[in-house]
């Protein structure tokens, strides 16, 4: 998940009325079709804990009483792409040292 999309669901969690589509396109600076996008890809993340964002009148929002659940998945989707993110550097690191290594046997013979 992307910086912004993080953002935007951390906002829409924090504030007591939710956001409107506009807010969220200036805090995010983007278009609305990107946040159209966006929150297509919000509610994919949150659908795996049963929750929805809902949108009413150009607003989008969540139910008070599901304020703590909305909190511990972000927590959790928040986890989940730090992991994801640790284990593609580590990959991408690996594959630029073997990468070297392959260069120094080539161009410096033992």
């Amino acid at each position: 998940m992307l910086n912004r999309q993080k953002k935007c669901l951390r906002e829409i969690i924090a504030s007591y009325f939710g956001a409107t589509c506009e807010e969220l396109c200036e805090l995010g600076g983007i278009g609305e079709k990107t946040l159209r996008n966006d929150i297509g890809i919000l509610q994919d993340a949150l659908q795996k804990y049963g929750l929805f964002l809902r949108e009413e009148k150009n607003r989008l929002w969540i139910p008070f009483e599901e304020k703590e659940a909305f909190l511990n998945a972000y927590e959790e989707i928040i986890q989940e792409d730090d992991q994801q993110q640790l284990a593609s550097e580590y990959e991408e690191r690996k594959i630029r040292r073997e990468a070297g290594l392959f260069c120094q046997k080539r161009l410096w013979p033992e």
